[in-house]
């Protein structure tokens, strides 16, 4: 399933519930939420493209490259976020994940 169908199926608490039942064990849950496959996309992406930023490319391509980790970065932010709100659970202090 992709990151995007996910999006929508974590708004709703009723539909999230089977999702946040499958991620029980510790090492399929971060900081009480499940890592599902929305946020394993989230990372492998951002993964490439740190990689890709490491290519000898020339500015205009390393600005682009930049612009889209960002974009990554605050869009799993805004997901893990939502999870929160779904399933009830506080986030304490500063979120770790993807790097800038």
């Amino acid at each position: 399933m992709s990151w995007r169908k996910k999006l929508a199926i974590v708004d709703g608490p009723e539909k999230y519930k089977a999702t946040d039942e499958n991620f029980i064990p510790a090492r399929n849950r971060s900081k009480g939420l499940p890592v599902d496959e929305a946020r394993q996309s989230f990372k492998s992406h951002f993964a490439r493209l740190v990689n890709l930023d490491k290519a000898p490319l020339d500015d205009l391509d390393k600005q682009i490259i930049k612009v889209r980790k960002s974009a990554i970065h605050r869009a799993q932010k805004q997901y893990i976020e939502r999870q929160a709100n779904t399933l009830g659970v506080e986030l304490a202090g500063k979120q770790r994940g993807l790097r800038r």
